[in-house]
């Protein structure tokens, strides 16, 4: 409807006009609106948003599992950063001082928002057992956080065996993504093989015809062949910084691990 809009507050109802059309809209009590924090005290400071994006790819979209539908922080020598489905998990940690409370688990949409509010700026931020609060500027953003217990991945993280090989980023990303489009997935990501040989990656995928590349690496190492999800491994390496990334394979059916090279996390 062209023309100005007229509001009304009628007790209960908001109405709303413009020309010939009308709606008569419910309201809720302004006072039942959640309060907002306006203060922040014992704020610790780090660019709290690039670890987010580096593993919130990792999270769970299913919101009915509130523990893996979210991010865990923990803080202890460094900030953590931990997301997990069940299949893939990510990790990350930087540089910053210890917070009164050990942990917090913040759901997706949160941690989503947080991404793109803060991008790779340094904030203020703090938690306690309810909430997640971040200021940047004149922003304030508050969180309620999501009341679970996160799976035990510490342990995990920490027994992961590096048997480092080093791959370009950006081939290794390609080739699995040119060969994905030949598996069902196709560019939703289907399944790949990684065939680890000395000196090279050879990647395969079949179904909707067949293909296959071959990746230059520093292997000297026994035959290895794994089926991978393509998305999951181009989700991981689009996280990562550098030209190079270490890929550690220990056996057939054991876990991937891909890392930023020299990085001890």
């Amino acid at each position: 409807q062209e023309g100005p809009v007229l509001l009304t507050l009628d007790g209960d109802k908001l109405r709303v006009s413009s020309g010939k059309r009308r709606h008569v809209l419910n309201t809720l009590n302004a006072e039942d609106f959640p309060s907002v924090t306006e203060t922040i005290t014992d704020a610790k400071k780090a660019k709290l948003g690039a670890l987010l994006v580096r593993v919130k790819h990792a999270a769970s979209t299913d919101s009915d599992r509130a523990s893996v539908n979210s991010v865990f922080l923990e803080s202890g020598d460094t900030l953590s950063a931990t997301a997990t489905d069940g299949r893939v998990l990510a990790f990350t940690s930087a540089p910053c001082d210890r917070l009164a409370i050990s942990s917090a688990i913040v759901p997706l949409p949160a941690v989503e928002a947080l991404c793109n509010l803060i991008e790779q700026n340094e904030v203020d931020f703090r938690w306690d057992d309810r909430e997640i609060v971040v200021k940047h500027g004149e922003l304030l953003f508050a969180s309620k956080l999501t009341a679970a217990v996160f799976p035990p991945t510490r342990q995990y993280v920490e027994g992961i065996a590096r048997n480092p090989i080093m791959v370009g980023r950006k081939a290794l990303s390609e080739a699995i993504s040119s060969v994905a489009k030949a598996t069902p997935g196709g560019d939703a990501g289907g399944v790949v093989t990684v065939t680890c040989r000395p000196g090279q990656l050879y990647i395969k995928g079949a179904g909707n015809g067949e293909a296959e590349d071959e990746v230059d690496a520093t292997y000297d190492g026994r035959e290895i062949t794994i089926g991978l999800m393509s998305k999951y491994v181009t989700d991981a390496l689009a996280t990562l910084d550098g030209d190079s990334v270490e890929m550690s394979i220990t056996g057939e059916l054991d876990p991937v691990f891909f890392a930023t090279p020299g990085d001890k996390g």
